[in-house]
């Protein structure tokens, strides 16, 4: 038998309940609570660029600690006094342009 009890998810749940009240005119996100990371808080959008950096932003997450693979972006941070971790699926991220010195 388990020894996790539902209370582990309470750090998540306070940290969303917090983000309702300071990010309430962000975009909406879908929203996972895990047993497997109790004190993770899952964010994620679906082909919106704008509206992850948004979050990203808000959230104070680092802009460095962002990786992209394949179509999908994904940020962990703490927010709120719980691990978060914001992904965004079916972005698109702009080309950049060549380092100087490199032929296109």
């Amino acid at each position: 038998m388990s020894t996790e009890t539902f209370t582990g998810q309470s750090p998540a749940v306070t940290a969303l309940a917090a983000m309702l009240a300071a990010f309430g005119d962000l975009p909406p996100v879908s929203v996972g609570l895990s047993r497997h990371y109790p004190g993770r808080l899952d964010l994620s959008l679906h082909n919106d660029l704008a509206a992850f950096e948004e979050w990203r932003a808000a959230l104070g997450l680092d802009l460095a600690g962002v990786e992209l693979v394949a179509d999908w972006l994904t940020v962990t941070g703490t927010w709120g006094g719980a691990e978060v971790k914001l992904t965004g699926h079916g972005v698109t991220v702009p080309a950049t342009a060549e380092p100087a010195g490199v032929a296109a």
